[in-house]
């Protein structure tokens, strides 16, 4: 009997700290959340929020911005960037060939993983340009390129054959896809190692402007 219970005990440490490393990323979620709820209130509040406004020039030009907002949306992808080195979820889907898999399913020395819409042409464009991007240096890896779809699944047929063999297409729906990303909005990519560890995240549609973006997928593929 006290053996039983030494086990059950274990058992019950296990799944506690199962629950702990899985619930980790969501962590961050619910303080965006909330973030973004105080965020809310204040804006609402126009007067008050008006007084935040600065006037700055930017190449000759006057702009006019609110540090309030901006400090919201500077902390909000500080707090975003808390993801990379967290265990990733295994986030559920179904193909478009009616299949449910998950993340798990997916074997490999790294998994970009992005959130998009079929019916945002422009955003699909984001992400021909990261298999561009990527095809020259996934020779000496087991690469998954995973996009999940959060419309109907009707709209991302007339894409299939266009991504079939590159991609694993999944649909999702709009709640997971905004728990998932954070709720940072799409077109947006996780980049994962083989344990499902965020390596790093960022918005797709930066692949082109920024360098950090491809410095994040070139670092990635050198240490894998």
């Amino acid at each position: 009997m006290p053996r039983l219970i030494l086990i059950g005990c274990v058992l019950l440490v296990n799944l506690g700290l199962a629950q702990k490393r899985d619930t980790t990323f969501f962590d961050l979620k619910v303080m965006m959340d909330k973030m973004h709820a105080d965020y809310v209130k204040v804006s609402s509040d126009s007067v008050y929020f008006k007084t935040f406004e600065r006037d700055t020039v930017v190449e000759g030009k006057s702009y006019t911005f609110n540090r309030l907002a901006n400090d919201y949306y500077v902390k909000r992808w500080g707090t975003a960037r808390l993801a990379k080195g967290k265990d990733y979820p295994d986030v559920y889907f179904e193909t478009i060939n009616g299949e449910a898999k998950a993340l798990s399913d997916y074997k490999g020395d790294l998994t970009f993983l992005v959130y998009n819409y079929a019916f945002c042409q422009s955003c699909l464009n984001m992400t021909d340009t990261l298999l561009e991007f990527i095809t020259p240096y996934v020779q000496d890896h087991t690469v998954n390129v995973i996009t999940l779809l959060s419309d109907h699944k009707v709209d991302g047929e007339v894409f299939y054959e266009r991504y079939n063999a590159r991609v694993q297409l999944g649909f999702i729906s709009k709640e997971q896809e905004q728990d998932y990303t954070l709720n940072m909005g799409t077109p947006f990519l996780f980049v994962l190692d083989r344990n499902r560890r965020v390596i790093g995240l960022g918005s797709l549609m930066d692949i082109k402007r920024y360098t950090n973006l491809k410095s994040l997928i070139l670092g990635a593929l050198e240490k894998n």
